[in-house]
């Protein structure tokens, strides 16, 4: 997605430029959700795998829900514009 988003950057108005940050925000769940699938892919299914599966759940409401919707809606109503 990473290099999606560096490519896409070139070819957007530059107002548009500033969601790019939050947009990279959002993929910092990821490293909970793959580490707790490495561990248990691995054979760990001890409290550790449940402590990062509750960091995930955590914070993918804030970081991804309310964070995105904000964006999303920020730059359907052209505020960010």
């Amino acid at each position: 997605i990473y290099i999606y988003t560096g490519v896409g950057v070139l070819y957007v108005p530059g107002s548009y430029t500033r969601t790019v940050p939050h947009f990279l925000i959002c993929e910092t769940t990821n490293i909970f959700f793959n580490l707790a699938w490495v561990l248990r892919a691995v054979g760990f299914k001890n409290l550790m795998v449940t402590i990062i599966e509750i960091l995930f759940a955590i914070s993918f409401f804030p970081v991804r829900i309310i964070n995105l919707t904000l964006v999303l809606w920020l730059l359907q109503t052209q505020v960010l514009i």
